[in-house]
């Protein structure tokens, strides 16, 4: 069930690429045969042949693609230090492509594809034990897809807000860690997991530019195994994963 929940949001994401490409390239030709009569407003993503009425449509003539990058900022257990649950998270950075298919005024379905990878915080890791350690970092990967609205800051404003909602997966790769002490040393491989993954988010657009925060989430469970002087074991980790994207971007 989990690979067919997979390919159906795949085939979500890529799909709204292609049915956008076949929008855009059916849009430009009828821009072709019928530019005498219809005025484009790529500042405010509208169509509109009369002055006095607003016929919204997507910039980019109903699809839209946007390539986005920023700070990644982890948050909750995922940063934390304190307890088992933590994820010793440091701030990062993240990357991401929006696909984004106008449904209606001031509605889209958007599709994203968004990577984010945070170092891990190996002095919280080791606090006062004098071990040396190396880790890499956590990585994830969310597929998401869902709803985005959005509508003109003012009558006349260049300027465009929207909020965003989706639903998808949480691809994870948790850190290895490498610790070695005095008398000892353990290993800690690392692991991946998939799990329900979800983002709500806010941002505003002028023309082809946009900035916007994202919060992302989820809880896969790892499955890693740690070697040390006493021999292999093997345990469930769930981590708790939470990030606040902070990114800029543009709109093609």
């Amino acid at each position: 069930m989990t690979n067919i929940l997979k390919l159906i949001f795949a085939v979500s994401f890529f799909s709204s690429l292609a049915i956008g490409q076949t929008v855009f390239q059916r849009s430009n030709n009828l821009s072709c045969c019928s530019s005498s009569h219809l005025a484009y407003l790529p500042a405010s993503g509208t169509l509109s042949s009369d002055p006095g009425t607003e016929e919204y449509i997507s910039p980019g003539s109903g699809f839209d693609i946007a390539i986005k990058v920023g700070p990644s900022f982890p948050l909750g257990e995922f940063a934390g230090t304190t307890d088992a649950g933590s994820g010793y998270a440091l701030t990062g950075w993240s990357v991401g492509v929006d696909g984004i298919l106008s449904l209606a005024q001031h509605l889209d379905w958007i599709s994203s594809l968004d990577l984010s990878v945070n170092k891990t915080d190996e002095s919280g890791l080791t606090p006062g034990t004098g071990a040396l350690i190396s880790s890499t970092s956590w990585s994830n990967v969310w597929l998401l897809t869902g709803l985005k609205v959005s509508g003109p800051l003012g009558e006349s404003s260049p300027f465009r807000i929207f909020g965003t909602a989706q639903g998808g997966f949480l691809f994870g790769t948790s850190p290895e860690e490498n610790l070695e002490w005095a008398t000892g040393y353990s290993n800690r491989g690392s692991a991946t997991a998939t799990a329900f993954g979800y983002s709500v988010g806010a941002g505003v657009s002028v023309s082809s530019f946009t900035v916007s925060f994202r919060y992302l989430g989820g809880e896969p469970d790892y499955q890693v195994t740690t070697v040390d002087a006493s021999g292999q074991k093997s345990g469930s980790l769930k981590q708790q994963t939470a990030c606040l994207q902070l990114t800029a971007g543009l709109i093609f």
